[in-house]
């Protein structure tokens, strides 16, 4: 029945137990509908069970056993609120208002929920619920809420892509650390010579980032520019103390890089 022409999927994630996916159903004669179907994995059976919300859900995480739904009150007030969902009864146990623009939701390393805005984030504890705000300084802003998020360090690290201005490419990678408010920059310029950049690798955006924290090397994946759809990876040693190690060259272009 999710391929109902009216209905449309918002978002979805999954754990090792379950899928949940949020969607919105449009009927002329009625309001949109909004629904999360939670379905369990490696049933024997095809089992499911569904919640209806009256705010969109926009994005999800799955955090102590809870379910956290980001929603937007659509075309009313345009504010987004947080809505927890208790796994085992899959009923809404708490709600709590976020303000406007809330850009993104993703778990930190403890696995408690963090709300990007541009501004902003807002750390919500998975299990007291409590809530703390960190606001960036006026042009000190990560900028990681508008953009894809690569990875996540045991230290709090998260590592992503961060739109560029005036500089040789359209992005670059990026460190932010969210314990200590801190964002690391590595503009391509500071680790390659102009020949490398333009010439040699013609790097035109940063597409992946990941970190292998056995070795202390960061991986940067890369769109070469030009329509061929080709890419690289390189492998530079983060800051403080920061070198270039090498360049592999790609048929495509990486959007992921998971280091094992």
């Amino acid at each position: 029945d999710l391929l109902d022409c009216n209905l449309k999927v918002l978002s979805i994630i999954n754990t090792d137990a379950y899928f949940f996916i949020a969607y919105e159903i449009t009927e002329t004669t009625s309001p949109k509908k909004y629904v999360i179907r939670k379905i369990v994995r490696n049933a024997t059976e095809f089992n499911f069970v569904e919640l209806e919300l009256s705010k969109k859900p926009v994005n999800m995480a799955f955090s102590n056993d809870r379910l956290f739904v980001l929603s937007l009150d659509e075309g009313v007030t345009n504010e987004n609120e947080v809505i927890v969902v208790n796994n085992m009864t899959f009923k809404v146990i708490n709600k709590q208002g976020l303000g406007y623009d809330v850009k993104k939701i993703f778990k930190d390393s403890n696995e408690d929920i963090v709300f990007g805005y541009d501004e902003l984030h807002t750390l919500l504890n998975k299990e007291t619920l409590a809530v703390s705000y960190t606001r960036y300084g006026l042009g000190t802003e990560p900028k990681f809420a508008n953009t894809a998020l690569h990875d996540l360090d045991s230290e709090h690290k998260l590592y992503y892509s961060m739109p560029a201005e005036d500089l040789a490419t359209s992005s670059i990678p990026a460190v932010y650390d969210l314990k200590n408010n801190l964002a690391t920059l590595y503009i391509y310029e500071n680790f390659l010579t102009s020949a490398q950049l333009e010439v040699e690798y013609r790097i035109e955006a940063t597409t992946a980032l990941s970190y292998d924290e056995e070795n202390n090397i960061l991986l940067i994946g890369y769109k070469k520019i030009g329509n061929q759809n080709l890419g690289g990876i390189l492998r530079i040693k983060p800051v403080p103390n920061l070198e270039f190690i090498d360049n592999i060259n790609l048929e495509g272009i990486p959007h992921d890089i998971i280091v094992h």
